[in-house]
């Protein structure tokens, strides 16, 4: 029986359906572990955001001589708005209402610009009027966005009233150049401002701190797994003893005929 054992699980066409049970559950415990390395960095961004939005708000200022990253610190805005340079993160939705954000450039006491999301507007409701002169802005640092893969990519070059994506680099390319040259390296998501905004226009919404779908996600793709090899060894099972059955010697069957029949079994 050993011999039929041997001829069986090192057939061809066996040898092909294990590689393609190896291949799979190699595939699908990658897919688990991923899903549970990005679990990892959804709990440690959580942590750095609760961490540093319980913060008291520092002038921007301190934040600009301390290095390091800095984003989600609160701050405190002192300057200019300069209207006409204000531009529209278009393709934005809050609160399940599609909309836009508005960035208007902010030329501090200090001298730096910062470009300040003013906050989300519906695109049913009228582009407000915002206050000119001085304001004092209170607000979370964020980062410059990025393309992601397949998204709308922005014009190099020229003038744009509308952006895909808040990105500094091409912000800065449509400042004049003494702007462009002072523009910090984060922008601010306006929380609270003096003179206040527009009823219309709603503060940014902080990212939900949430550790997403990944430990299901984690736990469905090894339980897959484990229904594969359960599969597997059930078929492995039942096909064997289908060609022990076969090499069994019968009254009609010889039993020089016993090799080519487990060679030939399933």
């Amino acid at each position: 029986m050993i011999g039929v054992w041997r001829r069986f699980v090192l057939s061809p066409r066996w040898l092909l359906f294990h590689l393609i049970v190896l291949a799979g559950s190699v595939g699908m415990i990658a897919a688990g572990l991923w899903q549970l390395d990005r679990l990892d960095h959804r709990r440690a961004f959580n942590e750095t955001v609760e961490a540093r939005t319980a913060r008291a708000p520092v002038p921007l200022a301190e934040t600009l001589g301390s290095g390091g990253d800095q984003v989600w610190t609160p701050v405190v805005v002192s300057g200019s708005s300069l209207n006409e340079h204000q531009v529209l993160v278009v393709n934005r939705s809050q609160g399940g209402v599609a909309g836009r954000n508005i960035v208007t450039p902010v030329l501090t006491s200090e001298g730096r610009v910062v470009a300040v999301t003013r906050g989300f507007l519906a695109l049913s409701a009228p582009l407000p009027e915002l206050d000119q002169g001085e304001v004092v802005l209170r607000g979370l640092l964020r980062s410059s966005e990025t393309r992601g893969f397949g998204g709308v990519s922005d014009p190099e070059q020229g003038r744009l009233e509308e952006l895909q994506r808040l990105d500094l680099d091409r912000l800065a390319r449509q400042l004049p150049p003494e702007l462009a040259a002072a523009l910090v390296p984060w922008s601010v998501a306006l929380e609270a401002s003096d003179p206040a905004q527009p009823a219309s226009v709603v503060p940014v919404a902080r990212p939900e701190l949430s550790e997403g779908p990944h430990l299901s996600y984690a736990i469905q793709w090894f339980f897959f797994t484990l229904c594969v090899l359960i599969g597997w060894g059930f078929a492995m099972s039942r096909s064997l003893r289908t060609a022990r059955r076969r090499a069994l010697p019968t009254p009609d069957r010889p039993s020089s005929d016993l090799v080519g029949s487990a060679t030939r079994a399933d």
